[in-house]
Order: structure tokens, then sequence, then C-alpha cells
């Protein structure tokens, strides 16, 4: 197999390379409402489809002004006429030749999504907009090329022992549509919940990556073992074009929304605010001794750690380009832009020439980052789990150095899974390589029951 060919999509896994463009935004969750809803949604519907035309019409003919006005709150909060502009301008889309005609898309919470056919030179591009419930663009993107993987639901899920509830975590500007999934249980009985984290990058609420979805099993799999679990699209793809008028930082990528999360979560029917949890994958566990710190005091019982890096993430760049055989100009090139980050005078607000390794504030947060260290002093309960075949996150760089760095803590536990990869499904031989991920498969039940098992262990 090639591994070069694969080195861009493995990035994007677990992305040292990410920007937030529209250009990558993503498709968001359908979620059914009630029928009242549904039939008071029906009857916007034509309007929503105008204001999509009126908008690009606006666009095409410069009235920047004009469009503005049809936009939300939080979008006029991010962009004024002058800033449409230029992002119109820039955008690659001020081509455009015709449009076509606007339909309706998927809903949730927070967002109608309708899209509407672009013609260009020689090709047709899928614009979307997202509205408010109350009819403002929100959002624009564009429908990145869909890959069709049929995901299995795992064995292990009994839906018939849980509940969904459809909720709305973060703040006015940043709104997340929410899954929480609740375990059926007696009147006045109240439950734990773990809240998901997810890694790097665009993600939706089940984590969904080629042929895995990570957190959709892990909530099914809890949820049918009495442990209710919340999990949210992340800001990367509900508002993406709004977060790229703004620093991006790890505190607004991932640290917020988590803390939102458990905060939202404690104030659920059912939930014991007592026993809250945070699980975080990859970036999002790496993240967790910052959530922790930045949580409400006694606000989280406990985390659980799923492939947490402990290294800078620009130095595990390095190491994933040469373990796919990358050339090496490729490599001299990352070396170079890691280069610029690492040096003590990098300004994030003013990059030096040549910088081109994505969000320089992000970047500065990633490349200092001391998650070993910040934990050390933490004293919440923690669960860490790793995949022995992980080659994004090794067992070698980044878990043996939790391991000796949280020695002398005795509420650690750790546990490594001899044939699992980063996104925590199965495999054969040595390190992974990209291409298993394109194989269908579920997070094994073994894994979701070391964390049920931790989880009611650690409860109070």
């Amino acid at each position: 197999m090639n591994k070069k060919k694969k080195i861009q999509r493995s990035i994007l896994t677990f992305p040292l390379l990410f920007s937030l463009g529209v250009s990558s935004f993503p498709l968001t969750t359908t979620i059914h409402a009630d029928t009242h809803e549904e039939q008071s949604a029906e009857k916007k519907l034509v309007s929503l489809t105008e204001l999509t035309s009126l908008f690009f019409e606006y666009l095409q003919q410069g009235k920047y002004a004009e469009a503005l006005q049809l936009t939300s709150t939080a979008f006029q909060s991010k962009f004024t006429a002058t800033t449409l502009q230029n992002w119109w301008t820039q955008s690659g889309w001020s081509g455009i030749k015709s449009m076509g005609t606007p339909v309706i898309k998927e809903r949730n919470l927070v967002h109608q999504t309708v899209e509407i056919p672009a013609a260009t030179e020689g090709t047709t591009i899928p614009l979307l907009l997202k509205f408010t419930p109350g009819g403002k663009v929100d959002e624009i993107g564009e429908r990145p090329p869909e890959e069709s993987f049929t995901i299995p639901h795992p064995s292990y899920d009994q839906p018939n022992s849980y509940q969904e509830r459809e909720i709305v975590i973060g703040n006015s500007t940043y709104p997340l549509p929410a899954t929480l999934t609740v375990p059926k249980h007696q009147r006045g009985e109240k439950v734990p919940v773990v809240v998901l984290v997810h890694g790097a990058g665009i993600h939706d609420r089940d984590a969904t990556y080629l042929g895995t979805k990570i957190l959709r099993d892990i909530a099914v799999g809890l949820s049918s073992n009495g442990i209710a679990v919340l999990r949210y699209e992340k800001r990367t793809l509900e508002h993406a074009l709004k977060m790229s008028a703004e620093p991006v930082t790890l505190d607004r990528d991932t640290t917020d929304d988590a803390i939102y999360a458990a905060k939202s979560a404690a104030q659920q029917e059912g939930i014991d605010p007592n026993n809250i949890f945070i699980l975080g994958h990859s970036q999002g566990a790496g993240t967790m001794p910052r959530i922790l710190s930045k949580a409400p005091s006694s606000l989280v019982r406990g985390s659980i750690l799923l492939a947490p890096p402990a290294r800078p993430l620009t130095e595990i760049a390095i190491d994933q380009y040469e373990y796919l055989g990358a050339s090496k100009e490729e490599i001299d090139e990352l070396k170079r832009q890691a280069a610029f980050i690492q040096d003590p005078t990098f300004n994030p607000d003013h990059p030096p020439a040549g910088y081109n390794f994505g969000s320089p504030h992000f970047m500065y947060d990633v490349s200092r980052w001391r998650p070993v260290e910040e934990a050390k002093s933490r004293k919440e309960p923690l669960l860490i789990l790793q995949g022995a075949r992980d080659y994004q996150v090794t067992v070698k760089n980044e878990y043996t150095k939790w391991q000796e760095g949280l020695a002398n803590r005795r509420n650690v536990q750790f546990k490594k899974y001899p044939k699992l990869n980063h996104f925590f499904t199965e495999g054969e031989g040595e390190l992974s390589l990209p291409s298993e991920y394109e194989i269908p498969a579920n997070v094994p039940e073994y894994v979701i029951q070391d964390i049920i098992t931790w989880v009611n262990e650690t409860k109070k």
C-alpha cells in the first residue's frame, strides 16, 4: 500500500494541519422534532428557500450590507459588511456563474440547512446556508463530497433500555445540538452521566470518521448499562464560518464546550449532579487536565482519557509524517513550520512570513501544552485507556509518559488493549495504518465494560 496517499487523511483524523475553512463545512445530523415543531417549520420552508436565493443574489451583486441584514445577531457579531465582502471575494465563490433551485435539507435544534447548487466554470458546488429557528442566516458553507460507509450498530446496543433526548448546549453565539442518552430508570432515581469530548478537527456528535463512530458506540454501550451519556456536535462543525472570523484557540475549539456540556448535564432530569464524568478522545483527552482546571470546583467526579497525547502536537505531527512515509521535502517543511511555532518569540497575533501551519493561536496552544504535568496536580480520578496499535498517539511516545508522570497518583488507572488502533477498533499486526479506519467496525464490548466498571466503582 502507498502510505503517502494516506497522509492527508490521517492528519485530518488527529489534525495538526487543519484550518477551519468553510470548504470543509460538513453536513449536520438530522433531528426529528415533535409534530407541532415540524408543522411550524414546514410553514417557514418556502420563505427559507426564497431567502437563500436572495442572500446569494445580494452577494453576487455586491450588496453586502443588504445580505448582512438577513443574518443572525451572532453572525453580525463576527462579520461587518466589509468583512463579509472580504470573505466572499476570497472564498472562490465570487466567480459563480448561476445559482440553481434551493432545497430544504437536514434540521436540528439549532439550524435548518438549505442547499443550493452553484454553477462555476466546469463544475457545480453544493452551497449551504444554515438558518436559525427565527429564519436568520447563521452559517454559510459548502457540502463536502460524501464518503459512503455503512457502520453497523454494535451488538451491545440495547435501544429499548434507554431514551434519547435532544437538547442544546453552549452559549448564545455558539449553541450546539446535543443528544442526551438516558437509561430507563424508576421515578426519582438519578443516574451518573458521561460527557463525551471529541478529538481534533471537525466532528459530529458521533465522532464519525470513515468506518468508525467511536463516540456513538460508547454512548449506546454505556446507556444500555445504566449510565447516561451526553454528546454534542462540535463547534467546528456547527459554526465553522463564525469560528473562522476570530482566533481559533484550544479553549474555543474544545475546552469551553466540554464545560458547557458538563454544566448542562448536571441540570437534566434524571441525572445525578454529583456523578458527572467527562470522557475525551485524542485531543479531547489531552485537553482534559485543562478542562478539569477550568470547570467549576466539584463539578466533575472523574474523567476517562482515550488515547491522550502527552507531547506537543507539533512533535506528534512529525512522527506521523515519518511513519507514513512522507518525502524528505514534506518532512523538512513540517519541521520548518514547527520551528516557527516553537520559537519563544512566536506571536500568534502576528505570525512570521512563511507560516502556514493552521490557526496560529490553536497551534501556539497545543505546541506549549503539557497535559501530563497539568494532570499531576489534579485530584479527580482518571481512567486512561490506550490502543497498543495506535500510530497517531503511540504507546512508546505518549502512553508511557502518562504512566511515568502519574505514577504517584493512586486514583489513576491505566489499561492497554493489544488489538486496538486510534479509534479503538480492532486490527492485526503492529501499528495500524490509515486504511484500517475505512473498515466499518465498532468499539469492542470489553472497552465499554471497562468504562462501565470504572464509573460504577468511582461514582459517589
